[in-house]
């Protein structure tokens, strides 16, 4: 017998969620079968068998799982299942209970929730929602007193993260600002047919992760002996929020891909960020981090280091200035502001500066990048 087990799917999370089984009971299965889907506070995430054999659940849609839990087992035959079954007792309860409708689980500790709290889950409806969960609603029966707003699971995660970096980087910071009139050209220049257009975040990517050989220490970890852990590669994660959270996916391998991938790789990056659909490894492996603060309003915000990593950068939104041009004309340019916040311990100030410099030039100059 094989047993199933939840594995370490991030570091945010202590637990996640079962809410989903692809796979029933008796059910002969390869190693390499998706037999599970189990939610994290950040993406839904497949499990896989792991082993060949017979299925035989062992948790219910819904169900709390702890980090090495057992979800379910493996046999190697239907009769060894059978076998395994008549000399349990209570045989495992695999339906999902509720009064939700069907294509709604409502989790075990949600459903704690609705009573401990007086809230009737009997024609409630959960717009949006194929998981309600108790931080759901716990907000739920806050905004009915109006005194109580619960943050998501998400939005904790994100609140842990940045506490753990507050506490544990000695942080400094540096800006430079850098001249975007060509990338603008060369993003209006597209046309309305390009399949993915590029414009400032994809060139920054590709910029960032030309940078990779001559500053290997800005993609490191720093160790507590003393030395810096690298990984290979240019491995760029990339702040979205489009209304459903905060997610950084990453940008693999963006030293070796070219504009084009970058840019198709962005775009689907941005519908998942709409849907809410990223799956967990997407999100990880990041080894350099850039937070896009492009709104035009946004003229300087200082980035938080993600811990494991050396610095993040931060790109601001788009700003004019007049200047007095070569023939001594006054005329209009566009810049943005890019600030590197790093990790004192592993970078200093010269480095920082010369960091920054190469992104500069490379991104006045687009047509390099590609």
């Amino acid at each position: 017998m094989h047993e199933i087990s939840v594995p370490k799917l991030n570091s945010n999370d202590a637990s996640y969620i079962l809410v989903e089984w692809l796979a029933g009971d008796g059910d002969e299965v390869a190693a390499d079968t998706p037999i599970a889907v189990v939610e994290t506070s950040k993406a839904a995430e497949e499990l896989e068998a792991g082993h060949d054999g017979v299925l035989q659940r062992a948790l219910a849609v819904n169900a709390d799982c702890g980090i090495g839990a057992v979800i379910g087992r493996l046999f190697p035959t239907e009769q060894a299942r059978t076998a395994y079954i008549a000399a349990a007792v209570p045989a495992p309860d695999i339906a999902a209970p509720g009064p939700a409708a069907d294509d709604i689980v409502i989790t075990k500790a949600a459903r704690q929730a609705a009573a401990e709290l007086g809230v009737d889950l009997a024609g409630l409806a959960f717009p949006g929602k194929k998981v309600v969960k108790r931080d759901d609603i716990e907000q739920l029966a806050g905004a009915a007193a109006g005194t109580v707003i619960s943050l998501s699971a998400a939005q904790r995660a994100v609140g842990q993260v940045v506490t753990t970096a507050q506490q544990s980087i000695p942080a400094a910071f540096a800006m430079v600002k850098i001249q975007v009139d060509a990338a603008l050209r060369l993003q209006a220049g597209q046309g309305a047919g390009a399949h993915c257009p590029v414009g400032l975040p994809e060139l920054l990517i590709k910029a960032v992760g030309g940078l990779r050989g001559r500053f290997d220490w800005f993609f490191g970890r720093y160790q507590d002996n003393g030395t810096i852990s690298l990984t290979a590669g240019a491995q760029v994660g990339v702040t979205l929020d489009a209304g459903q959270g905060l997610y950084v996916p990453v940008v693999k391998d963006a030293d070796t891909r070219s504009l084009a991938e970058i840019a198709d790789v962005l775009a689907d990056f941005r519908i998942s960020a709409l849907r809410g659909s990223f799956r967990e490894s997407e999100l990880a492996g990041g080894n350099i981090t850039i937070s896009l603060s492009n709104d035009p309003d946004i003229v300087l915000a200082r980035p938080i280091i993600f811990p494991g990593q050396a610095c993040m950068l931060c790109l601001c939104g788009t700003q004019q200035e007049l200047y007095l041009s070569d023939a001594e004309q006054i005329a209009v340019r566009h810049y943005a502001n890019l600030g590197l916040s790093y990790d004192h311990r592993v970078i200093n100030g010269r480095d920082a500066a010369l960091f920054l410099r190469g992104i500069k030039n490379a991104m006045a100059e687009p047509g390099t990048l590609r």
